[in-house]
């Protein structure tokens, strides 16, 4: 499913192959310390216009693959062509054990 909603020029797609083509998440660090789970990650901007607002989601999972907590994160601005890095936090249960994330929506003009 993908829904986009047309705004003057811009464009604001918020699920479906158009966001997963343009936009391009990996994990880069995982962690838990001090009672927190940390998930850093880069966002790379493989599209052909500037993304705006791009929000990341990163779901925390245990050992058996089954999801504990889910963080959120917004990056600004990433212009096409170039890759940004952002972080999202989770207060630690003790059961994360993996991360993943993906982009959940982004602007773009």
């Amino acid at each position: 499913m993908r829904l986009c909603f047309w705004a003057g020029t811009a464009l604001l797609a918020t699920s479906g192959s158009a966001l997963a083509q343009s936009l391009e998440v990996k994990v880069d660090n995982f962690g838990t310390s001090n009672g927190i789970s940390t998930a850093v990650f880069r966002v790379a901007n493989n599209g052909q216009t500037d993304a705006k607002n791009v929000r990341v989601q990163c779901v925390f999972f245990d050992k058996e693959k089954k999801a504990v907590d889910i963080g959120l994160a917004v990056l600004d601005f990433i212009p096409k062509g170039t890759t940004a890095y952002g972080k999202t936090m989770v207060a630690s249960q003790g059961r994360e054990d993996t991360v993943g994330c993906g982009p959940l929506s982004a602007v773009f003009e």
